[in-house]
């Protein structure tokens, strides 16, 4: 881990400089999701988010969102959240790709966003589907957290409309690539 907080390896970008503890139990909650595992209970933790993104390849897409995440967390528009795209959770087959961005708020409650992007046969636009969830009901900087959680995935509360007003923008906005467009096509709770 160096200095800032970040790794080279993909597991933390450069930012705001995060705890041991916080940083373990983020590895932990992401792999456990624990909020998102039970249909009937996951609707209140979630929302999707259709994109249609003209002017690039998935592949083109995933490195620019890599650049403006790493940009977007040594910047004051982060606002104290720390974006961080998990590599080893991107993935190509058949035309497809997906990947995952970890989102740890001022306050240390772990969010995830999955994107799914498909290429068009062109290969110069993508549409990319998004699930955007929290993943508990107690920030990682209480130890155990991702245990608890486990245990209270039951619970119920809210993401306060964090993706949709605040974090899902600012993934959108850091998309570091000249003349590619972003365009919303569907947004809302998921099903």
């Amino acid at each position: 881990m160096g200095a800032d907080g970040g790794t080279t390896d993909g597991k933390m970008t450069s930012g705001p400089t995060l705890s041991r503890l916080v940083a373990i139990q983020a590895a932990i909650q992401a792999a456990l999701r624990p909020a998102s595992r039970v249909p009937l209970f996951r609707s209140p933790h979630g929302w999707c988010e259709t994109w249609r993104v003209e002017g690039c390849s998935s592949s083109a897409f995933l490195s620019g969102l890599e650049q403006g995440l790493e940009e977007l967390n040594a910047s004051p528009r982060a606002n104290g959240f720390v974006y961080t795209l998990d590599k080893g959770s991107a993935s190509h087959a058949h035309g497809a790709a997906s990947a995952r961005v970890r989102i740890l708020t001022k306050l240390r409650w772990l969010d995830l966003a999955e994107l799914y992007m498909k290429d068009s046969m062109a290969g110069l636009s993508l549409t990319c589907t998004i699930r955007y969830f929290s993943t508990g009901l107690l920030p990682l900087t209480v130890p155990g957290a991702p245990l608890i959680n486990t245990f209270l995935f039951f619970a119920p509360f809210s993401h306060c409309g964090l993706p949709e007003h605040t974090t899902l923008p600012a993934i959108r906005s850091a998309v570091a690539l000249p003349k590619v467009s972003i365009t919303v096509l569907h947004r809302g709770f998921p099903l």
